[in-house]
């Protein structure tokens, strides 16, 4: 086989060697850094790995997927919860603007409400699955042997 022991030989048209595989499986699962770290552990884990594997190509490729995914997913998180502190916000100052005329506070706090309840529970719902999934997609490519591009991704490192 060329001189080549098996863990040398890298499948057809992938990204990843053997040997590799088990970095690809610590940079997809270091996300989950964030249970342990809410809210800055999931940048945190990424960044970590993929500092500590970044001499391959292929794994440090696939770590700046999955740091740009992390930072995709904090930028939306942001927007995502000013625009629920803003339905708040204004289902309490129309709340209170129904001192003065009390049908246009109950409309104000009826559509704050209604518009958490149809966009923004829905919008979160989804987005708190969707890394999940990404996370799971990665997983199984990386034991395939293959990069996985993260879709709906901004990519900030290139």
């Amino acid at each position: 086989m060329n001189g080549q022991t098996p863990t040398q030989l890298r499948p057809l048209a992938s990204g990843l060697s053997p040997d590799e595989r088990s970095g690809a499986y610590l940079l997809h699962l270091s996300p989950l850094l964030g249970l342990l770290l809410p809210s800055i552990g999931h940048l945190l884990g990424p960044v970590a790995a993929w500092w500590m594997l970044r001499s391959s190509p292929a794994l440090d490729a696939q770590g700046k997927e999955i740091v740009n995914f992390q930072l995709t997913v904090t930028l939306i998180s942001l927007l995502l919860s000013t625009l629920a502190f803003f339905l708040i916000s204004a289902g309490v100052l129309g709340g209170l603007a129904g001192i003065v005329a009390p049908l246009a506070g109950a409309l104000s706090i009826f559509g704050a409400v209604g518009a958490f309840f149809a966009i923004l529970l829905p919008l979160s719902l989804l987005f708190s699955v969707y890394p999940l999934v990404c996370m799971v997609l990665g997983l199984m490519r990386a034991g395939e042997g293959q990069l996985y591009r993260y879709p709906l991704t901004i990519r900030f490192l290139s």
